[in-house]
């Protein structure tokens, strides 16, 4: 009976020294842009089990966990960090704006080909920020994420290779519509590799009644 006792005495002793645990975290958001990785570091302790709640809908119950954000926004983050007899919290707000985005339009009165979206550099260098394909009529190429606050388009018309003659600017952190039209400016392209152009500026309605 004695040793039941004292048994009985050790698991309350045991019991009564569970430390309560201290949450708290922090994380890396990169530019602070929705769609990247955001990765949280749980710093807690005392802790056996974690449960995070980023704000949005969704929870995790990794200890580290990495998480997207669908659209930009202010996310109230908590973490719960839980052993078997307490349970501690804290929080922290999130900022996060909307990724830059383009889209191409294609409100020519002809079809185009290997529409490419270019960034321009001094001294006339280029580079490839996205393939699009064809573009018909009234069509929009896909929404695609840049860093880039200007960029340009070239593309192929009845075998000819044309460059946009002016670049266009990119409002931060929202959609951009890239509009092609019937008079925007274009140059003939001579040589591919280097896009090297005519001096020549001509519209593009003047390009598909010339080639």
């Amino acid at each position: 009976m004695r040793k039941l006792i004292n048994l009985f005495i050790v698991i309350i002793l045991f019991s009564s020294c569970v430390n309560e645990p201290q949450a708290v975290f922090s994380y890396d958001a990169g530019d602070q842009i929705a769609t990247e990785k955001i990765l949280f570091f749980n710093h807690s302790i005392d802790a056996d089990e974690y449960l995070w709640d980023f704000g949005d809908g969704n929870t995790s119950k990794q200890e580290n966990p990495v998480h997207i954000y669908a659209e930009g926004g202010s996310y109230s983050v908590v973490l719960k960090a839980i052993n078997r007899r307490y349970t501690s919290e804290f929080s922290d707000i999130l900022e996060l704006m909307n990724p830059t985005t383009f889209k191409i339009w294609n409100n020519t009165s002809s079809n185009l080909q290997n529409v490419t979206s270019l960034r321009r550099y001094p001294g006339d260098m280029y580079e490839t920020i996205k393939m699009h394909g064809s573009l018909a009529i009234a069509v929009y190429t896909q929404n695609t994420i840049t860093k880039y606050s200007s960029l340009n388009i070239f593309f192929s018309y009845n075998g000819n290779a044309f460059l946009v003659a002016d670049d266009f600017s990119l409002n931060k952190n929202q959609e951009n519509i890239l509009e092609l039209n019937d008079n925007t400016g274009v140059y003939l392209v001579t040589k591919k590799k280097s896009l090297t152009t005519s001096e020549k500026k001509i519209t593009i309605k003047e390009m598909i009644s010339k080639y």
